[in-house]
């Protein structure tokens, strides 16, 4: 199952990744599209299906390529559960399907399942999920607590 792979879902039962997959929203993204705009609060995970995204920064007014994705690979991470504002832009160099997850997908499990929180917060910290969180986890648990949880 693709979603076995993504870090951030790792502390899941096969049948909770089976219950995010059906509510994942795929989404096909062409040449040149982008899927996030840095500076956006997109508040969305994406799981690539098919196809190759490139990341990009904004340094001295010129964007310079930070990573390619494909196939299996995952970027929004810490948006989808803290709601940060992406440090990146991610533009598709081929068409691309995505799979697409929001808060309101990964709430009822959060709900059931509290202790996710910790494990999330870990595999952020641990830079297993995003380059960009290496924040220590007892902050990000705080962060993602306070997202979903008020």
């Amino acid at each position: 199952m693709l979603l076995a792979g993504v870090s951030l879902f790792r502390a899941l039962t096969d049948e909770e990744r089976e219950e995010l997959a059906r509510v994942a929203s795929p989404v096909q993204i062409e040449v040149e599209q982008a899927a996030v705009v840095r500076g956006e609060r997109a508040a969305t995970l994406h799981v690539v299906v098919s196809g190759k995204l490139n990341m990009v920064r904004d340094v001295a007014d010129a964007e310079t390529h930070v990573g390619t994705v494909g196939p299996g690979d995952a970027f929004g991470e810490l948006a989808v559960v803290t709601g940060q504002r992406s440090p990146i832009t991610v533009r598709a160099a081929e068409t691309s399907v995505l799979l697409e997850f929001g808060k309101s997908d990964l709430f009822p499990l959060i709900a059931r399942r509290p202790e996710l929180i910790e494990e999330m917060a870990v595999a952020l910290a641990t830079g297993e999920a995003d380059e960009d969180a290496l924040a220590n986890a007892g902050r990000l648990r705080r962060r993602i607590r306070s997202f979903f949880l008020g």
